[in-house]
């Protein structure tokens, strides 16, 4: 794993793309941090870091294209399959390198809320617990960075599905408020009931009818003669009303909504 790490971390740094990433992530929260902690005053790091997480979609899939995909384009993959480290050692070899290019600019921006702290009172435990959350959240999405370049050979193919997979994570709480929460909750009260539109459903018929106990529970004071509400009773308008809701159709309280039998009414 050791031999793997070192390899992945020098070939980082050997081109441009290590340095060019750790420049960008440097660039872009320093932006962020001067207009919104220097000009406009606000003396917490989190609001910083909570509106950089966009760059995310754009290191990981650019980190994480070569990982695996450029071992096997130059035939390197079997020279490690082969070799005395475990698949396991490999992974996690490339996922450290990996993680470790990500926490070099992180590192350099830890120091923000030093400069902040020299001119303001600052929170730094809320300071550098957000940080920690922030390269937490870069280290999962290199995770699905790294798995989605070991499904491909070609590193253009690696760097779009990681993009796709990141953009959908990161449009689901906008995603999430447009379904609502309570339409499974409403489809199966409608359609669950009953069988069948033309007779009362049988939970309507023990809850609401006035024949057995639910029914006695409901109007303690009407009499149950055979199984049937007579109709003069101690309280003829309350249970009148109830028989008449258990003997009408669904679809006459809910029209055009819903057919038992598979067809809009």
């Amino acid at each position: 794993m050791k031999a793997v790490y070192k390899k992945d971390l020098k070939s980082a740094f050997t081109g441009m793309i290590g340095w060019v990433l750790c420049a960008f992530v440097v660039v872009v929260v320093g932006l962020y941090f001067t207009a919104i902690c220097l000009q406009s005053g606000y003396a917490d790091f989190s609001l910083v870091l909570y509106n950089t997480t966009f760059i995310f979609l754009v290191v990981v899939p650019l980190l994480t294209m070569r990982s695996i995909v450029e071992e096997r384009r130059q035939k390197t993959d079997q020279l490690l399959l082969t070799s005395r480290a475990s698949i396991a050692g490999i992974v996690w070899g490339k996922y450290l390198a990996l993680v470790t290019v990500y926490a070099i600019p992180l590192a350099i921006v830890g120091i923000c809320p030093l400069v902040m702290r020299a001119y303001g009172s600052v929170s730094l435990a809320r300071s550098y617990a957000a940080l920690l959350a922030f390269f937490l959240m870069g280290a999962a999405a290199i995770a699905i960075g790294l798995f989605m370049s070991s499904l491909t050979e070609n590193q253009i193919i690696a760097a779009v599905c990681t993009f796709g997979s990141l953009l959908f994570l990161y449009l689901m709480p906008s995603i999430a408020g447009l379904i609502s929460g309570s339409a499974a909750a409403s489809l199966a009260a409608f359609t669950v009931p009953a069988l069948d539109d033309e007779k009362p459903c049988a939970a309507q018929r023990r809850v609401l009818c006035a024949g057995g106990r639910p029914g006695r529970r409901l109007f303690p004071q009407a009499r149950v003669a055979g199984g049937s509400v007579p109709e003069a009773s101690q309280q003829p308008g309350a249970v009148r009303p109830v028989r008449q809701f258990c003997q009408r159709p669904v679809r006459h309280f809910f029209p055009g909504v819903f057919c038992f039998r598979g067809a809009a009414v």
